[in-house]
């Protein structure tokens, strides 16, 4: 392995660009999927470093055996340690799930490694569950980027329906604001419903109750309507918001489209031409190619009351 001064000076270089990479990089975008990218590239980004830390303990000590191994994965670990401890107090927040995935791409590289390196002198049946091993912890520490990247495959084919509550995947991109939700089967009274299940949102006393639907990252030109189904059980006609925006929008009332939407006992079939979409924002059209977040919610209810939502979808004439 290296032994030279110049050797160990560029492992140490190489090492520092990797964790200057970790603590510099911001995604162009905050959304889920650069989320999960990130958060898996500690797997390969910690592999790496104890691949360095292992030419480094070699180079410094002159092991060879199953002790360099260790010792580079003592170092990585602690090294992960003091990284997402520096996290806590600055931008970006300490995370153990990263602390554990940093330690699952260095146990995994260290131990392919290992596998491969005839000085340590392993007999092949535990070089086979080292790999077995690696993969598996590798894998793991990847599972979470790979879960979305399949749920964008799965909401590409499933465009232009939007959110139908019938697929595990669509809770990726819905949530809530001081709402309860929950997705059931049809309730009884609601015979006529598009699916199996809906989603039953109980809008509590706030400022915004509500439920969205994010990262719409399809292209919405093409059609001419968003469409949703809303049942009601009241007795009285209730009040929801409608609010849709691109990704551009600045965070502005007027920056977006809002419509007050009247909701009737039993069922209600709303539609929204995307023309009225695409004009609402003030000073400017609202991008239909790059539409980011629908969402539905109520103003400062006094009294809590519950809805059921289905099949969020665009519609041509």
């Amino acid at each position: 392995m290296i032994r030279k001064p110049l050797g160990i000076v560029l492992l140490i270089s190489g090492a520092a660009l990797l964790l200057a990479i970790l603590q510099v990089f911001r995604p162009p975008e905050d959304t889920l999927i650069w989320q999960s990218a990130l958060d898996a590239g500690h797997v390969p980004l910690f592999g790496l470093i104890s691949l360095i830390a292992l030419g480094l303990v070699r180079a410094l000590t002159g092991r060879r055996g199953v002790n360099a191994y260790i010792l580079a994965f003592l170092m990585t670990s602690i090294l992960a340690a003091v990284t997402e401890g520096f996290q806590y107090f600055g931008p970006r927040d300490a995370d153990p799930g990263d602390l554990a995935r940093s330690m699952a791409g260095s146990f995994g590289f260290l131990s392919l490694a290992m596998a491969l390196d005839r000085q340590v002198g392993i007999h092949r049946g535990r070089r086979i569950v080292l790999v077995v091993g690696a993969a598996a912890l590798i894998g793991g520490g990847l599972a979470g980027f790979t879960t979305v990247v399949r749920a964008h495959v799965y909401r590409a084919k499933a465009f232009p329906t939007i959110c139908s509550f019938d697929a595990s995947w669509e809770k990726m991109f819905w949530g809530t604001m001081s709402a309860e939700f929950s997705v059931i089967g049809l309730p009884q009274s609601w015979s006529d419903g598009s699916g199996n299940h809906v989603g039953k949102i109980t809008l509590l006393p706030s400022t915004y109750p509500g439920f969205y639907i994010s990262e719409l990252e399809a292209d919405w030109r093409g059609y001419d309507s968003l469409c949703f189904d809303v049942y009601s059980e009241l007795s009285l006609p209730v009040e929801v918001t409608l609010r849709v925006h691109d990704a551009r929008h600045d965070n502005t009332f007027t920056d977006r489209f809002n419509r007050v939407l009247m909701v009737v006992p039993g069922k209600n079939e709303l539609r929204i031409r995307l023309e009225d979409i695409r004009d609402a924002p003030r000073g400017r059209e609202l991008d239909l190619a790059h539409v980011r977040t629908v969402s539905l919610f109520a103003v400062e209810p006094d009294t809590a009351f519950t809805l059921y939502l289905d099949a969020f979808r665009l519609e041509a004439d």
